[in-house]
């Protein structure tokens, strides 16, 4: 199963990138557990270029479906700017895109961690939440005409 976005649980946005804290659902398919604590980095990359960065305070796998919280930091550059323009229409439009999460040594401070993590590409598809941007109309109808609100 695909990883997918919940929800966006904050976001703030600044000229040259956007700071995102997303909740995501995955699934562990192994019955195994693991509880490792960060920080974590990763570096994410869309369309060949550079998009930003993801960031974990912890990793806490568990077998099966779950849910975990993940800090984005996209960043606008001259490099990246088309793609990045890209994924937000595509996100706009709830188009499924594929993003690659990129671990190197500087992903864990755990030497340990850092020597597992480095070189390990993940790539996913990123599928935005379905979402209702017009929860209801109310219309009356009179003598005067008709009146929406």
């Amino acid at each position: 199963e695909p990883i997918t976005m919940q929800k966006i649980v904050r976001a703030e946005g600044f000229p040259t990138h956007l700071h995102t804290q997303v909740q995501i659902n995955l699934v562990n398919p192994s019955p195994i557990g693991v509880a490792l604590e960060g920080p974590f980095r990763f570096n994410i990359t869309q369309r060949g270029h550079h998009f930003g960065k993801a960031s974990l305070s912890q990793v806490d796998l568990k077998p099966g479906k779950m849910t975990m919280l993940v800090n984005f930091a996209l960043e606008d550059t001259a490099t990246n700017h088309d793609a990045l323009c890209a994924f937000i229409l595509g996100y706009i439009t709830a188009e499924v895109q594929t993003l690659s999460v990129m671990a190197s040594r500087r992903s864990s401070s755990n030497p340990l961690l850092a020597l597992v993590l480095d070189g390990l590409q993940l790539p996913f598809r990123f599928e935005p939440p379905k979402a209702s941007f017009i929860h209801y109309i109310s219309a009356n109808v009179g003598l005067i005409g008709l009146q929406v609100t």
